[in-house]
């Protein structure tokens, strides 16, 4: 009942909501005692969890588009950022648009730059429980995500509070589809939150300017890439 009154809420302010906002994130990543056991894993991880603390991130939002990235850092380049960018699935840039997730390549991966079509996260279980955080009240939600690597597909369990104070349907690292703002959000060992919630008059302006390619079709590729 009470996750009815929620969507209710979230629904009724909405037609009215207009305001723009952006939203600065911190990146914490915790310790994995199995990644710190490993011989191969330890000095990557290690430094992923140090340069996590050179790196924050901006979401910029609208009503049905948002935009995500770091911001522009003197470190980017130090081997401890870098490790925190691959460790948090950062490199990308991600753009949502209504139910889609674009994930823009900075760089080529498969012969060319593309822009990664997804759809959004929508299997969320919205619980009872309840936090504070920057002096809004946030709801806990729960659903697993897809991946997809040579070794198989794995559904790794993600945590998010998101604000029905702010009826935004957005959230970092190309989550959302909530009936509010996620203001942190957490998937294994990597914790994504907000730390500074700003309103804005700018909009939100993405140019697809790299050819359009659908997840499932690059994730073959990339398979098949790699087999060779």
């Amino acid at each position: 009942m009470k996750n009815i009154i929620i969507y209710l809420l979230f629904f009724l302010v909405n037609l009215s909501f207009s305001q723009n906002y952006s939203i600065t994130y911190e990146l914490k990543i915790f310790e994995n005692k199995k990644s710190l056991e490993n011989e191969y894993l330890k000095d990557y991880y290690l430094k992923a969890m140090e340069g996590a603390k050179n790196l924050t991130f901006v979401l910029r939002c609208e009503k049905d588009k948002s935009f995500f990235d770091y911001r522009n850092i003197l470190s980017i380049n130090s081997s401890e950022t870098k490790a925190a960018i691959i460790k948090s699935e950062t490199k990308r840039p991600y753009y949502i648009e209504k139910n889609w997730v674009y994930k823009i390549d900075k760089e080529k991966y498969i012969e060319k730059k593309y822009i990664i079509k997804d759809s959004l996260l929508t299997n969320w279980e919205i619980t009872n429980e309840t936090k504070k955080i920057n002096n809004y009240t946030c709801y806990k939600a729960t659903a697993k995500y897809k991946i997809i690597n040579p070794k198989g597909v794995f559904y790794h369990p993600v945590i998010a509070w998101f604000c029905p104070e702010i009826p935004l349907q957005h959230g970092p690292r190309g989550f959302g589809g909530l009936p509010g703002l996620i203001l942190e959000l957490q998937y294994r060992e990597i914790v994504f939150g907000a730390t500074l919630i700003e309103k804005t008059n700018e909009p939100v302006i993405f140019n697809f300017e790299e050819e359009i390619i659908d997840q499932s079709e690059y994730d073959k590729n990339l398979l098949e890439l790699r087999k060779n």
